[in-house]
């Protein structure tokens, strides 16, 4: 709370006279509202012989929500007088009442009332109204005319809003003829009622996706633009801030989609009518929105340590193979160095596999197998054919069902109506279904084949070997969203690492790999299609050590089993 509203060079504890001038918009400071207000509120100071403080200014916040109680001069100052640090006996001088408050009266009121109660009088200067506890104890006249007056501000600013709702209902109709506001997101600009890309900063959207997709969190992308000193879009911030870019990366603006919104009563934005596509220039492809969006999901659920390197390129997908929690890093000094444990076992919560796996030796020899895998490519050409004609198909039934009901209708079948509605409803999903379907497809067009994505990880392994600093947190950051995007799974068990490999994006493919690396960590794949589809595609067992034998045979063989007979 300021002090200088109990204290502003008068004596503590005298008797003030408090002047609270109110704006809605700043623009309104260009008007002759500030000085009518600031020159009444000292007439009056002047000829009841009060000190007068000025300090109390809210301009550009609106009181018919009851915004101005929450922030600003008369939050400040309500907190004040809640306190009891405000002197009874002092005022609080307004215009009208409605500087105060435009909400409904049973919100206005307590605002009204805990002033009054708290000793303080409350003088509107337009109607010469002085409202004090003393007063309204004896009559209470007065508090009904307050009463009258909050209801009328309320139904003004209501009445106001209403028209500012109908106009932009109009505007909205328009979609597509014409601009609708120069109000457009901070990458674009209005010139000539056409809008257009803010040139640099368009570029900097783009840079941001690109980062996100390859596996940058928004810290690391927020921490890389202050570095280099790219300037922010928002205007009073220091630099960019994560916040920020979360909510660029689920913009759906960059698409060039125009989605209208409205506020309730109290304040919340609701958006109005159905987005709509084509307003804005696309800046980001609809396939790089949805792989950002995935590759940020994915790494919501697997959040990485926030130093110079990621300590674990298994974060989220490292599980315990006996009792299914997160593997957790143990580091034992240069001596033993780095391993992966189970983090039930390492606080002896239940799990009995005690097994610490190397870091080092896991991740070169997981990265090792990405590399040397070989899997035919799937079809995406004509599966996405497949999806499109299946759902055609059943659009077509539907609407050849609805068209024969409609024929009903109008022989005069009332109870058809219903089941006409069920085949509409029922049609725009598939219509739904169908534009989704069609977005996958492109979506999954321009993701890297396979042996591109592994290829990748190859390239950033090698990296890594003469990597320092900032480069080898980058280089490791896109390395695990790499691997994040190659495998669902790496389970450690107590005698193997077994890696579930993700196969295609979209649908599945079958694999089995058992390896044995120079580095001493056994090594199995197994795919994610149900035992009955599973086909072996290669088997390379090597001479395991002692004590492996038995437990990768025993796999084995009942992986062969329920694969079939080979």
């Amino acid at each position: 709370m300021h002090e200088n509203l109990i204290d502003p060079g008068h004596p503590r504890g005298m008797p003030v006279a408090y002047s609270y001038i109110r704006m809605s918009r700043p623009e309104q400071l260009r008007g002759d509202s500030l000085r009518r207000q600031v020159e009444k509120a000292r007439e009056w100071a002047a000829k009841r012989g009060v000190v007068l403080d000025e300090s109390l200014r809210d301009i550009g916040i609106s009181a018919y929500r009851g915004k101005n109680k929450e922030v600003g001069a008369l939050a400040a100052f309500l907190d004040v007088v809640k306190a009891g640090r405000v002197a009874s006996g002092s005022f609080l001088v307004l215009e009208s009442l409605d500087r105060l408050s435009r909400e409904t009266v049973p919100e206005a009121l307590p605002t009204f009332l805990d002033i009054v109660n708290a000793g303080i009088t409350i003088v509107t200067l337009t109607d010469k109204q002085e409202y004090n506890y003393e007063r309204l104890k004896t009559d209470w006249t007065p508090l009904l005319i307050s009463l009258g007056i909050m209801a009328r501000a309320h139904e003004e600013s209501k009445t106001k809003a209403e028209r500012v709702r109908q106009a932009w209902a109009q505007k909205r109709t328009k979609v597509g003829e014409a601009v609708l506001t120069k109000r457009v997101p901070a990458w674009l600009r209005v010139v000539d009622r056409r809008i257009e890309e803010v040139e640099g900063r368009s570029d900097i959207v783009r840079r941001i996706f690109r980062e996100a997709i390859a596996g940058d969190g928004q810290r690391a992308i927020v921490k890389r633009l202050n570095d280099e000193g790219v300037p922010s879009f928002k205007t009073g911030l220091k630099g960019w801030q994560p916040s920020y870019v979360a909510k660029l990366l689920k913009n759906r603006a960059v698409l060039g989609e125009y989605q209208a919104y409205s506020r309730d009563e109290k304040g919340v934005r609701h958006p109005v009518g159905e987005p709509v596509p084509g307003y804005y220039p696309a800046i980001v492809s609809a396939a790089d929105f949805l792989r950002a969006g995935t590759a940020a999901r994915s790494r919501k659920f697997a959040p990485g340590v926030r130093g110079v390197t990621i300590a674990n390129l298994f974060q989220g997908i490292g599980k315990c193979a006996c009792c299914g929690a997160s593997m957790t890093v143990r580091n034992r000094g240069k001596a033993s160095g780095t391993s992966l444990v189970c983090s039930n076992a390492a606080r002896s919560a239940g799990c009995d596999n005690r097994r610490g796996w190397s870091m080092p030796k896991v991740e070169r020899a997981v990265l090792r197998e990405l590399r040397r895998v070989d899997l035919p490519e799937p079809d995406k050409n004509e599966r996405v054919k497949d999806d499109a004609a299946t759902l055609a198909d059943a659009m077509s039934e539907a609407t050849r069902r609805r068209d024969r009901l409609l024929d009903l209708v109008e022989a005069g079948d009332d109870g058809a109506i219903e089941r006409v509605k069920s085949l509409t409803q029922r049609i725009r999903a598939l219509e739904a279904e169908a534009a989704k379907a069609r977005l996958n497809g492109q979506v999954e067009a321009s993701l890297p084949t396979r042996r591109e994505q592994w290829d990748r990880v190859g390239r950033l392994s090698q990296a890594l070997a003469t990597a320092r600093g900032a480069e080898l947190r980058e280089i490791r950051t896109r390395l695990a969203q790499a691997i994040r995007e190659s495998l669902l799974r790496v389970e450690f068990g107590p005698q193997v690492v077994t890696c579930r490999v993700r196969l295609d994006r979209m649908r599945s493919w079958d694999g089995l790999h058992y390896g044995h690396h120079p580095d001493g960590v056994p090594f199995v794949a197994i795919d994610e299609r149900p035992p009955r589809q599973l086909t072996v595609w290669e088997i390379a067992l090597h001479e395991p050590e002692p004590g492996e034998r038995e437990h990768l045979d025993t796999e084995l063989e009942r992986f062969l089993r329920l694969a079939g007979t080979r």
